[in-house]
């Protein structure tokens, strides 16, 4: 992807260390998680090294083998507490097996390739989802084909294009929402390097393709629905979060930083507007583990860490769970299983945190840019913008939303220094370039 040349100005006051204390690990560290969920008290995690499971409430960090050592898990699903399918990553010409069965919790495992993959012998598996309202039907990814089996992967048939053709870097299913389950998404990047969408709102029957804008070179990871509103979609993409309010007709960016990488997009059970987000970020050595916090559906974003002294994290997935109408996130990431405990679901408890985090981009600007910031409560503030020299060149006034957009104007080119202030402090302060 070719770099933006942008400075994405992010400040985030860390969290105090009492709050620090939230974060557990887990254990697994000397194994990358690709892929966690959490059943009936207990934690199943697939790894780039086997398959494992603990006790959810267990502190500790022993974790029980469930085999298939050796082999890259790329999804799972789980029927019951002994019926799992998992798919393993194969390499290319991906003529080996890669779809495996347990009855047994994993005490043995079947091959369970079952037709997967046709007769082209590509038989790659990357993404499963299961339908909540029919829990035998898998939705599956297999290059640029989309798979459905109705019997728990014994059979299968292709829904969209064929086995034997390929040509993609990145192919997801993304969940499947129980308020909706007869439209599904797929997407990833395709072999140009641009992300993609499908969708298809008759139970998998007739897809529709879907451009999205991502700035070039790029891959659609993850992708959220509204609970209450099916045409609001989040999706996560390098550098980006898109939002849609016409079940994806329209896309608009609400996250933009070069340095990130979306992996994950997640609702909270406690409360639909409230979503988190995770990834990776590029080119910093250490990277503290860390994810995105919005309480209004995407359109404003806080950011948690837990500040690292010597690796950087890569978070490949998330799990939420409701503890004691609080939430718990589980975060797979490349160094071990992370919790993050009593997540405050109420905004105003959040903001009471002092938890502040504003962003301005483009900068340097050309024509506009806009500073982002956390206004949860809508309070009243002003917006002030110095040149060098100390004089006011700009002042917005009665801002009650969580968006300053700043439009050059007549502005010369040069360095400003602005400012952004509430009844009771001043809130954000930095420079700005125009160009």
């Amino acid at each position: 992807m070719k770099a933006i040349a942008h400075l994405v100005i992010f400040f985030t006051i860390l969290l105090p260390s009492s709050l620090i204390a939230q974060w557990t690990y887990l254990g697994l560290g000397d194994k990358t998680g690709t892929k966690i969920e959490l059943v009936e008290n207990e934690i199943y995690v697939g790894t780039t090294n086997g398959f494992f499971k603990k006790e959810l409430n267990n502190s500790d960090t022993v974790w029980t083998v469930l085999g298939l050592e050796g082999k890259e898990i790329t999804d799972f699903v789980i029927f019951n507490s002994d019926t799992i399918l998992v798919s393993t990553y194969v390499a290319a010409p991906a003529t080996d097996v890669s779809l495996f069965m347990t009855y047994n919790n994993g005490a043995s495992w079947n091959d369970y390739q079952n037709g997967f993959g046709g007769n082209s012998g590509y038989n790659l598996c990357s993404s499963l989802e299961i339908c909540p309202t029919a829990p035998d039907t898998i939705f599956a990814r297999a290059g640029f084909c989309i798979a459905k089996s109705t019997d728990q992967g014994n059979t299968w048939q292709e829904v969209y294009e064929s086995w034997i053709y390929g040509g993609v870097q990145g192919h997801f299913i993304y969940d499947i929402f129980p308020n909706n389950p007869e439209t599904i998404w797929a997407g990833g990047e395709s072999s140009f390097g641009f992300p993609y969408l499908f969708k298809s709102t008759d139970y998998g029957n007739n897809w529709q393709f879907i451009e999205i804008d991502g700035g070039g070179d790029n891959i659609c990871r993850t992708l959220i629905r509204h609970p209450d509103n099916n045409n609001k979609i989040l999706v996560g993409l390098r550098e980006y979060i898109k939002l849609s309010t016409d079940e994806g007709e329209n896309w608009s960016t609400v996250f933009q930083d070069e340095s990130y990488s979306i992996h994950d997009l997640e609702i909270s059970p406690n409360n639909n507007e409230l979503v988190y987000a995770a990834g990776r970020r590029f080119g910093q050595v250490p990277d503290d583990l860390f994810f995105l916090k919005s309480f209004d559906f995407g359109l404003s974003w806080d950011t948690i860490k837990l500040p690292s002294n010597s690796n950087s994290y890569n978070v490949k997935d998330i799990e939420i769970i409701d503890e004691d109408s609080n939430d718990d996130l589980f975060f797979a990431t490349n160094h071990g299983i992370y919790r993050y405990s009593n997540s405050l679901i109420n905004v105003d408890e959040f903001a009471n945190q002092n938890l502040r985090s504003w962003r301005l981009y483009p900068n340097p600007m050309i024509e506009i840019a806009m500073l982002n910031f956390n206004n949860f409560g809508t309070e009243n503030h002003t917006f002030t913008l110095q040149d060098v020299q100390g004089n006011c060149v700009r002042t917005i006034s009665n801002i009650t939303t969580n968006q300053v957009i700043i439009n050059k104007a007549k502005l010369p080119k040069g360095l400003y220094i602005f400012q952004l202030r509430n009844n009771r402090e001043v809130y954000a302060t930095g420079k700005l370039i125009i160009n």
